[in-house]
């Protein structure tokens, strides 16, 4: 079971990305991350100290945290130029959700878990590399992937206490 829950996971993060780049199709994507995500926590619950299952499991999360992203920055783009933007851009935007009842309030408040779901995210992957370092010292790829996690959280963090001010 393990293997074939290794050998599932394997490539959809990469799928979801080509969802991602391919019209952005997010609830797709999203639908995929998902089930990387329980397969390999499922593998990881059978062999808990597997290197390859825990680093899979940091890519699936920072896949989620792009898409999170790239979402968030559409909310801050409409919060900043709603006015501008056309009703079919708007509705395109807030795609899946019920767009009749969206004001400033209810879009800055999606705009706030987006951000928030974001660096869970990150913690979450910063945590598996941290694991995958802690099985072998040498996993470069980890190191790097955790410099990267990080990276991404100081900028989230930067971005919401520039704007807070």
């Amino acid at each position: 079971m393990f293997d074939r829950y290794l050998t599932e996971a394997n490539d959809l993060p990469k799928h979801a990305k080509e969802c991602m780049k391919s019209g952005w199709d997010e609830e797709r994507a999203e639908m995929i991350l998902h089930k990387s995500a329980r397969l390999l926590s499922q593998a990881i619950a059978m062999q808990h100290m597997s290197l390859l299952a825990v680093d899979q499991l940091g890519n699936t999360y920072l896949v989620r945290e792009e898409l999170k992203l790239h979402f968030s920055r559409k909310l801050r783009r409409l919060l900043l130029e709603g006015d501008v933007i056309s009703v079919e851009e708007q509705k395109r935007i807030l795609k899946g959700l019920d767009y009749q009842f969206m004001n400033k309030d209810k879009i800055a408040s999606l705009l706030v878990d987006a951000c928030e779901e974001c660096e869970e995210l990150l913690v979450k992957a910063g945590r598996k590399y941290r694991l995958a370092l802690s099985i072998d010292g040498n996993d470069v790829r980890a190191l790097y992937n955790w410099g990267l996690a990080l990276f991404f959280l100081v900028q989230l963090i930067g971005y919401w206490t520039r704007n807070s001010i």
